[in-house]
């Protein structure tokens, strides 16, 4: 049998298997049926634009763009196709008509915002909509608008809003809602700092409300809610305030069945206390997770008050009724003072960070926990307090590391088997190949970021590092004395002819001068994107002809290459290999 002669399912199951951008440089060129195969297969599979190239962007905005259901874009810098200049050509919504779920992320421009929020209304069809890590801090105007829109979608049903943290923005950024949505059903805004009067402009606006996640912080002039919230079912709070505000919030919200909490509160909170709370208010509560960092007072008996604490979750209504366990760390020294109580297994996808000298203690109610920290996929393992607490992680994606490690390492992360993005800070002048063979172990590691590492060795740190699986290479650190890590030409002509250059594809690094991108270019025959800075960019400082020095080295390019600066970080120039 050829292939001609396969049945169509089973090449919808096959491009299951296949990013976008290979599916459609495979596929889309090979013959009508094909084609019909590839418009069937994104109508019920999600399109990721994330990585995919110019051509390949250009189909699915044009060919397919009716065919399409799921769409995930985002304004990446590693990818050329993603530039502002091709998604404000290119890419207009109103093209998608039978699109019902969207993605964006990273859309920083704020003339593709403006495209977007034009056109978005005719998204007719649109259920489900996240926006991650966009940048209108700054832009009351655009936020109100966005917003306003987002609720007057007729079908929309999920909205997930998550601004980019930013220094300048203000301490009042919650958008002005005007606008009733009778779909909406499930609302998360992490980013979004509100009072108790937002909560009550969110849930007005919003009737059909089941699920709601929110960041709430007490404010000057916020009135307590009167009345009942009766239709939110599941509710997560990012909480730093009062324990009234907080109790009149659970009050109001009566059919409450799940609570999630992050938060801030004095130690004299305690389990007393939270079970009279939901005993009286919230009896049909079927799920309490939190993490909670308490307050205490200086020159308190941190001990006493932590093992308090802990007795009072350890009784028949948290442990028999619910079958909710906590765990408590606290500081063994009274000063500065900190206790973090959170529910086993732990919620957050993050582990908190305390210094690295604290030592802590620790105690439970849970008799087994093999299994508690799985959710945790990220943990900086440099502010790991000292002491050996009884805790590991196995499913980590991220770490951040600094070498030497102690000895109990291996126990608190048993493998690295997971494990995508490992930063690392070399302390040592001299390390030896046992501990970096560690990071050897990690079958699936994608991204290493050399943070800080010495330079001084007859071997370079990177020379010893021989994982296949790398593929991203961050050489923007410093040495262990703390001055920039800037590579000439003798250091450029060594690292490129080692193991992690000759698998890399896309590398950053600081150079002495721009005449050494060449020899980079030259050797690293995987490379697609190179994130460079020159030491003689005068770019880098004060200049009067900022563009002189770019346009001399885009000259010296291929035309084939794609060559810009970053407007983010001026003086870092992205030179893709086409």
């Amino acid at each position: 049998m050829s292939m001609q002669d396969f049945p169509g399912e089973l090449w919808l199951m096959i491009f299951k298997y296949l990013s976008t951008e290979d599916l459609l440089h495979t596929f889309h060129s090979l013959n009508q049926r094909h084609r019909n195969l590839i418009a069937e297969h994104f109508q019920y599979n999600a399109v990721n634009l994330r990585s995919t190239s110019e051509s390949s962007c250009h189909l699915c905005c044009s060919y397919y763009s009716s065919s399409i259901r799921k769409l995930r874009l985002c304004q990446s810098f590693d990818y050329p196709s993603q530039t502002s200049s091709f998604l404000i050509q290119h890419f207009h919504l109103n093209r998608f008509t039978s699109l019902q779920s969207l993605s964006l992320e990273h859309i920083e421009s704020s003339t593709m915002w403006q495209e977007i929020l034009s056109q978005i209304n005719e998204l007719q069809n649109l259920t489900h909509l996240c926006i991650r890590q966009v940048n209108v801090y700054n832009n009351r105007e655009t936020l109100n608008s966005m917003f306003n829109q987002l609720w007057s979608l007729p079908k929309l049903i999920y909205v997930y809003f998550d601004l980019k943290h930013s220094k300048e923005k203000s301490s009042e950024q919650f958008p002005a809602l005007n606008t009733i949505s009778l779909s909406l059903k499930h609302v998360e805004l992490p980013s979004l700092t509100c009072n108790l009067n937002d909560v009550h402009i969110i849930c007005h606006h919003t009737p059909c409300l089941e699920i709601l996640s929110l960041n709430c912080v007490n404010s000057v002039g916020s009135q307590l809610i009167q009345y009942e919230i009766g239709q939110i079912k599941k509710f997560r709070l990012v909480f730093n305030g009062e324990w009234s505000v907080l109790i009149n919030l659970l009050q109001s919200m009566t059919n409450l069945e799940h609570f999630i909490l992050t938060a801030t509160l004095p130690i004299s909170d305690d389990g007393h206390r939270w079970r009279r709370l939901i005993s009286e208010h919230r009896p049909n509560l079927k799920v309490f997770q939190f993490v909670i960092h308490y307050q205490t007072v200086e020159r308190q008996n941190t001990s006493v008050l932590a093992t308090r604490l802990v007795n009072s979750f350890n009784n028949a209504f948290w442990l028999t009724e619910h079958h909710w366990c906590v765990r408590c760390d606290w500081q063994r020294l009274n000063a500065p003072n900190y206790v973090c109580l959170y529910t086993l297994p732990y919620i957050l996808d993050q582990f908190y960070e305390c210094a690295s000298n604290v030592l802590l203690e620790s105690q439970t109610t849970c008799v087994q926990n093999h299994q508690s920290y799985d959710r945790v996929n990220s943990l900086n393992y440099s502010y790991f307090p000292t002491v050996s607490l009884p805790i590991s992680f196995s499913t980590l994606k991220t770490l951040v590391l600094t070498l030497p490690i102690d000895n109990r390492f291996q126990t608190v992360i048993p493998n690295l088997n997971e494990l995508r993005h490992i930063q690392l800070y070399i302390e040592e002048n001299e390390i030896d190949d046992q501990r970096l063979n560690l990071l050897n172990t990690a079958p699936c590691l994608y991204k290493l970021t050399l943070k800080k590492w010495p330079s001084s060795t007859t071997c370079e740190v990177y020379e010893r590092i021989t994982n296949a699986s790398i593929r991203k290479l961050d050489l923007y650190g410093t040495s262990s004395t703390n001055c920039l890590q800037c590579f000439d030409y003798k250091r450029c002509e060594a690292f490129s002819r080692t193991t992690l250059a000759q698998q890399c594809e896309k590398l950053t690094i600081r150079l002495e001068t721009h005449e050494d991108i060449s020899v980079l270019l030259s050797n690293m025959k995987n490379l697609r994107l190179l994130v460079v800075r020159c030491a003689n960019d005068p770019c880098s400082g004060e200049s009067e002809f900022p563009d002189k020095f770019f346009q001399q080295i885009k000259s010296q390019l291929p035309s084939t290459y794609i060559v810009f600066r970053e407007a983010r970080s001026f003086g870092k120039i992205r030179i893709w290999i086409q």
